[in-house]
């Protein structure tokens, strides 16, 4: 009977080691927790998932230069970085406040991602829409609403 029992025990010891599934960790990347800001993990696929996050800092807070960027991170099936996309959206018109909104997934292939420019002046806002496609790896910006105040 304690025969029985050690050979249990053992197989039961053996079978547990031997299967345990060998973890693999990619190459490690680095973000700036000071900046980024929405980080999140979207459009996964079977290869690849993507990591979206954003940059919405203003002049005066750092280097004087703003900082208005969407970032997309591409990484293999390990976590591995393999691609950066980057779309500055403070680009379209000098001189008006920029601000990011907040982003969406729409599908498994394209993410969203909404943008406000503030003509103070003239007291209006226009809001654009950024998708970003897996498909393409690019972002393709569209004006999404013109709001008068």
């Amino acid at each position: 009977m304690i025969k029985q029992i050690i050979a249990s025990v053992m197989i039961t010891a053996s079978v547990c080691a031997f299967a345990q599934v060998k973890v693999v960790e990619g190459t490690k990347f680095t973000t700036d927790d000071n900046l980024e800001t929405d980080e999140k993990l979207v459009l996964a696929d079977d290869y690849n998932s993507y990591m979206f996050s954003a940059i919405n800092i203003d002049g005066l807070m750092r280097n004087v230069f703003p900082h208005k960027k969407l970032l997309m991170r591409k990484l293999d099936q390990n976590g591995s970085l393999v691609d950066t996309y980057i779309q500055d959206y403070a680009n379209k018109t000098n001189g008006v406040l920029h601000n990011y909104l907040g982003s969406q997934q729409i599908d498994e292939d394209r993410l969203v991602a909404f943008t406000e420019e503030y003509f103070g002046k003239e007291n209006r806002k226009e809001v654009f829409q950024h998708v970003f496609s897996k498909k393409n790896g690019k972002f393709y910006d569209k004006k999404y609403r013109k709001i008068y105040d």
